[in-house]
This record gives structure tokens, sequence and C-alpha cells, in this order.
């Protein structure tokens, strides 16, 4: 699920986009209940990082 979450920020998909995503599957209980999300972000000179 992370790494959904970190290829959606890769591709630009804005935060509010994801977060609505994210809550659907909270809701649909498909989720992971120990995971939390707080950040990802792009370094263009060495890839992805969260």
């Amino acid at each position: 699920m992370s790494y959904s979450i970190e290829d959606s920020v890769y591709q630009s998909i804005s935060r509010k986009h994801i977060k609505q995503i994210l809550n659907k599957k909270s809701e649909a209980n498909k989720f992971p209940k120990n995971l939390t999300f707080f950040d990802a972000y792009l370094d263009e000179k060495s890839g992805m990082s969260g």
C-alpha cells in the first residue's frame, strides 16, 4: 500500500485525490490497520523517498 501511495505522488496525482482514494479504501476495509501515511516526496535527483 505504501508503494502505491509513493507511486501516486511520483505520478503527480494531487494529495487531495490520494486522500480521497485512501478514505474509500479505509471505508471498504482495504487499507492496512497498522499503516499510517505521514508524507511522501519526490527527490528529482535520486527518485522517490518516503
